[in-house]
């Protein structure tokens, strides 16, 4: 496992400190597996002493190990995360990044996130409704850009409104924000320089999300994939909108990875 966790939000940052706090040295030979902090969810520095992953493992990873490389579910009347709702800490740390995806606004990001941890979780369970109450809050945010578009579209502003409007047919797609986007296209087209800025909106759109990825894939702690993710993203549009975001993020990383690693 390999990567930062610099955009980590708070609460699963510091169950990471925690844990790296308390951290005890395993035999050298361990291994990291970047598809495991995908699979659970966290950042390599949760169960290695070195926060970018690889070498001796701290007291999570040595449980985490000896459980079959799995997180135990939760005691008996205790939950994990947030109000301990969730049945257990992979789960809990699902969440957490949903959270961050909706404060990064990649809606498609924390939907799918969303849609994951309620397989996980009971129904009737309270980690379930914290999952169904926070992609209510994600889904306001499709109504949001279409309220945003509709008054881009009064005031003339064609750029604004396609702008929004690629976005809720892109994250929002199947949703019921985005059964408004024909009526709302459709009022923009008849904008001067509607079509222009219609076509230039979905061109960016794919941009953007892709970019999002990149720092999502940041926050999961998978530095080398999100430097995969902005390399790829550079050669398909190398002048597109999110270019020069693009490539600071790739040089910043760079640089991260270029230090040399902290011991754990």
């Amino acid at each position: 496992m390999t990567g930062s966790s610099r955009l980590v939000p708070a609460a699963l940052f510091l169950a990471v400190a925690t844990a790296a706090s308390v951290a005890w040295v395993s035999p050298p030979s361990a291994e990291a597996k970047p598809a495991y902090s995908q699979k659970e969810g966290k950042p390599c520095g949760f169960c290695h002493t070195n926060p970018r992953g690889g070498g001796p493992r701290n007291e999570k990873g040595e449980e985490y190990q000896r459980n079959g490389f799995k997180f135990a579910a939760a005691p008996a009347g205790k939950g994990y995360g947030e109000d301990e709702a969730f049945k257990s800490q992979g789960n809990a740390d699902r969440y957490e990044f949903a959270r961050a995806a909706l404060q990064n606004e990649h809606y498609a990001d924390a939907f799918r996130r969303l849609a994951e941890l309620k397989l996980r979780e009971d129904k009737k369970g309270t980690g379930y409704q914290k999952a169904i109450n926070l992609e209510a809050i994600v889904e306001g945010k499709g109504r949001d850009l279409i309220r945003a578009a509709k008054e881009a579209i009064q005031g003339g502003k064609a750029a604004d409104a396609a702008d929004a409007l690629a976005r809720v047919e892109l994250e929002f797609k199947g949703r019921d924000s985005a059964k408004e986007v024909a009526a709302r296209r459709a009022e923009l087209l008849k904008l001067p320089g509607g079509k222009e800025a219609d076509a230039k909106a979905r061109i960016d759109a794919p941009q953007r999300v892709r970019f999002l990825d990149a720092r999502m894939k940041e926050v999961e702690g998978d530095d080398p994939a999100a430097m995969k993710i902005l390399e790829d993203m550079l050669a398909k549009w190398p002048e597109g909108r999110f270019a020069t975001d693009a490539k600071t993020k790739l040089d910043e990383l760079k640089a991260a990875a270029a230090a040399p690693a902290m011991g754990g």
